[in-house]
């Protein structure tokens, strides 16, 4: 895995759709480090000299695809404090620290096995950098997105998703929202049913799983237990 890298960037864009989440898009003012869908890195807002320790940070999955090496998208609901900062505090202009990358969780697909992808809420992230680096390189085997969120206008990356079932015949995607359901968009929560039920051969695929650690849990046993998928084909990415 590569080394970590500290670099500075900038908050070049924020784009707010409720009062708890907001995606930041940051303009790199140093190198910026080779990363894979799916990583993740350290932001800390307050001021940092490289001879001295780094400060307070918390980490967040890359929400952009690894080609363009000039920016970094970040993706953020409020779940605490240091998270509440950065609603409040972050705006166009403001200079932050960041490391990376981290994680193992790598977001690939097989033209071998076919890739279900699982995400709640901002928990699409790493499925959204996989989806934007696809755009640019092409796509590998068949994928199914299943994206859910509270509402439907936090369906934040639908955008991605849909341009890429228009660009690849072999990516699919469903959506899923609590309330404001409308035309494409089943009204509740991701149905592990039609996760399953909609792959020719669910035994041989491969899912990722990302999103609040109640919800991951709950499907990774359906899947084990009602649906005998192997623990082996499952990868998650449970916040804590």
């Amino acid at each position: 895995m590569a080394t970590p890298i500290k670099f500075r960037a900038e908050v070049a864009q924020v784009m707010r759709y409720a009062a708890d989440v907001a995606t930041y898009e940051f303009r790199c003012l140093d190198r910026r480090p080779r990363y894979k869908p799916g990583q993740f890195l350290h932001l800390a807002l307050d001021s940092y000299e490289p001879s001295g320790h780094w400060p307070e940070s918390r980490v967040f999955t890359i929400a952009n695809g690894s080609t363009d090496r000039d920016k970094i998208r970040l993706t953020i609901a409020a779940k605490g404090r240091f998270t509440q900062r950065i609603l409040e505090e972050l705006q166009p202009g403001r200079q932050v620290w960041m490391k990376a990358p981290y994680g193992d969780f790598i977001v690939a697909a097989s033209p071998e096995r076919e890739t279900v992808l699982v995400a709640g809420g901002t928990g699409v992230t790493p499925f959204a950098a996989f989806l934007e680096d696809a755009l640019v390189t092409g796509l590998a085997g068949q994928v199914w997105l299943h994206y859910g969120a509270r509402r439907a206008d936090l369906l934040v990356f639908k955008h991605l998703a849909d341009a890429c079932t228009a660009r690849f015949p072999s990516f699919n995607v469903q959506f899923y929202a609590e309330s404001g359901a409308g035309d494409g968009i089943v009204p509740g929560r991701i149905d592990l049913e039609r996760v399953a039920t909609l792959l020719p051969n669910p035994l041989q695929a491969t899912f990722y799983l990302c999103g609040p650690p109640a919800m991951i849990e709950a499907i990774q046993t359906k899947l084990v237990r009602d649906h005998a998928i192997s623990a082996e084909n499952i990868r998650k990415d449970a916040w804590t």
